[in-house]
């Protein structure tokens, strides 16, 4: 959420922004119930692995493959990739104009950069270092490959930086639009129902852009991306974006329209309005691996519609969820899509924890502050720290997998080797349900 979400609870979460700097301005349960104990055949696309610096590999004392686990393609033996150096994330900006000329989006671009000395993390919003440096140079090597993130209700694209900032020191270039309408900025509720179709297609043309990038862009961007290999990920409304981008079919069926009868004020009835029933296809096929994180608008795609997914996808959630509560939203979007995944919870985990709203606390009120729970207190069951720490390894561990073929995150992604990890993280895989 943003700002004004703070303030009053919605379903996304967003705890930045920033000032460009150098730029011009009725669910169907998979007939699989039981857990594997080994990890879905979350096959990375066919094109052969970079040869990036991603990381001096953690080999767990996990079995890559056994005879109950299914064939994952081709890997990436763990000594041909190249320790990762001393690095830092870099962070820049540019414009990317839609079809409505009131609807110009603002883009952050995180990515592999050099370090330097004597620079201060750049400040989001003013008031949120992290630990990525302005228009830093571009690590040498790449191409790399490229994570598109969208942001939650009233969010904006820098809300969960603890990972975009994440992947990209580990040799992703991550790209993030404002949701124009649907930021705290520029919030308009009588839009919400323009922007549920807007935000799919806003990836979409940022991924347009990325592929002609325009002379006042980054020189690198034309020779530095490796858009063959290209994840998905999303929080909140922004894993409803990232759900849709996967493939997955939006309409408002009988039965959401009974439930918006009956209960208006669901945030899935403000998705579809009256003159938008659909159904809408948003699925991109340039992208190869989705991960969305506390996903809401369930009633939007049913099981009809999230049987179209076809591409590898892990669902992030918290038990302690009551915004996108994980067994009327969460889970049946996992149930509901029948391609290779993977469901990871935090027995402790909120809607929150996906973000970096306990950074924004800091300068909350108090009555905005207790929404959040107890996710901010470092003493809590499970503090944030440690919550970012988990996803972060998960994320990239999959992106790894499903997109450059590596042997060793495959291995990080079993149940037993996740669950091993903490106490707080349940794992459910599935292969492939072939119909």
């Amino acid at each position: 959420m943003g700002l004004p979400v703070l303030l009053s609870v919605a379903v996304g979460c967003g705890a930045a922004t920033e000032a460009p700097a150098g730029t011009s301005d009725a669910a169907t349960t998979s007939p699989q119930d039981a857990t594997v104990d080994a990890i879905a055949d979350l096959s990375p696309v066919p094109d052969t692995a970079l040869p990036m610096d991603l990381g001096p590999p953690d080999v767990l004392d996990v079995p890559v493959a056994d005879a109950n686990t299914p064939d994952l393609g081709p890997d990436v033996a763990p000594d041909t990739i190249a320790p990762l150096p001393s690095v830092v994330a870099g962070v820049t900006f540019i414009e990317v104009p839609t079809d409505n000329p009131k609807r110009t989006l603002p883009v952050a671009i995180w990515y592999p950069g050099k370090p330097v000395a004597a620079q201060e993390p750049y400040v989001y919003l003013g008031l949120l270092a992290g630990q990525a440096y302005a228009e830093v140079p571009l690590k040498d090597g790449g191409p790399y490959p490229v994570i598109v993130f969208s942001h939650g209700h009233q969010g904006l694209k820098e809300q969960s930086y603890f990972l975009t900032e994440w992947l990209a020191m580990h040799g992703f270039i991550v790209v993030a639009p404002d949701h124009v309408w649907n930021t705290f900025l520029t919030f308009d509720k009588a839009k919400t129902a323009d922007v549920a179709l807007l935000r799919p297609k806003d990836i979409s043309r940022v991924i347009d852009r990325l592929e002609k990038p325009e002379p006042t862009d980054p020189a690198w961007l034309k020779t530095k991306l490796d858009l063959q290999h290209i994840g998905a990920c999303g929080h909140s409304f922004g894993g409803y974006t990232t759900v849709a981008l996967s493939g997955a079919t939006v309409s408002a069926d009988e039965a959401m329209i009974a439930l918006c009868d009956k209960s208006p004020k669901e945030f899935a009835c403000q998705l579809v309005n009256a003159n938008q029933k659909g159904p809408y296809e948003f699925g991109d096929p340039r992208i190869d691996a989705a991960v969305p994180m506390a996903p809401a608008g369930f009633e939007a795609f049913r099981n009809t519609g999230l049987a179209k997914v076809a591409i590898p996808m892990l669902v992030l959630a918290g038990k302690e969820d009551t915004l996108t509560p994980l067994d009327t939203q969460v889970k049946p979007i996992f149930d509901g899509v029948t391609t290779d995944k993977m469901l990871w919870t935090l027995k402790h985990g909120s809607h929150f924890t996906f973000s970096d709203a306990c950074v924004l606390a800091a300068f909350a009120p108090p009555d905005v502050i207790a929404q959040f729970g107890n996710i901010c207190d470092e003493k809590a069951p499970l503090s944030i720290t440690d919550a970012h720490s988990l996803v972060r390894d998960v994320v990239l561990s999959f992106f790894k997998h499903t997109l450059l073929g590596d042997v060793t995150a495959k291995a990080e992604l079993t149940k037993a080797a996740q669950e091993a990890k903490s106490a707080e993280i349940e794992v459910t895989v599935m292969p492939k349900v072939t119909p």
